[in-house]
């Protein structure tokens, strides 16, 4: 199920991957991953790459823009994360990187994985036009309330409905 600000990680990140990265690494790579897998667009597709600078990686980790560098160039090398240019041309070493205005990451094959799409409900109203409705967790849990509740109710009206008829 899809939780609304929430971000799905791949399996074998924690399988496979987690016991050989280093702390530097696996924060870059969840950035990554948050930047990429953690968006949804409009028609339920995710992002396959983004635009992500050395400085808003650094902010983003609290790492030093030379361990950001590191940690890339390790990542690219183990094909956990892939960095192409805007015209999507794949830049494997620092020096391909080095002096690019922007570089893009995104995650490689070998970590993607087919997470399910976002869960979306038609709603039959017709004041909605037949549109969609994201179905969150906080409208779960607004519709659990609601059910709960009417539930209490019925359960005290039929108590009542029970002591008038005992007293009659």
């Amino acid at each position: 199920m899809y939780y609304r600000k929430s971000t799905q990680v791949p399996n074998q990140l924690f399988d496979i991957y987690l016991k050989t990265l280093s702390v530097k690494e696996l924060k870059v790579l969840l950035i990554v991953i948050r930047q990429t897998l953690g968006w949804v667009d409009s028609k339920g597709q995710r992002k396959q790459r983004d635009w992500m600078s050395q400085k808003f990686l650094s902010n983003k980790t609290g790492l030093s823009r030379k361990s950001i560098s590191q940690a890339i160039e390790m990542l690219v090398s183990k094909q956990l994360i892939v960095a192409t240019t805007e015209d999507k041309r794949e830049l494997r070493y620092p020096s391909d990187r080095k002096g690019q205005e922007k570089v893009f990451y995104g995650l490689t094959g070998s970590l993607i994985t087919l997470l399910p799409k976002p869960y979306y409900k038609n709603t039959q109203d017709p004041s909605t036009k037949g549109n969609t409705t994201k179905l969150t967790y906080t409208k779960l849990r607004q519709q659990e309330a609601r059910f709960n509740e009417s539930s209490v109710n019925n359960v005290k009206k039929l108590d009542e409905i029970i002591q008038k008829r005992m007293w009659e």
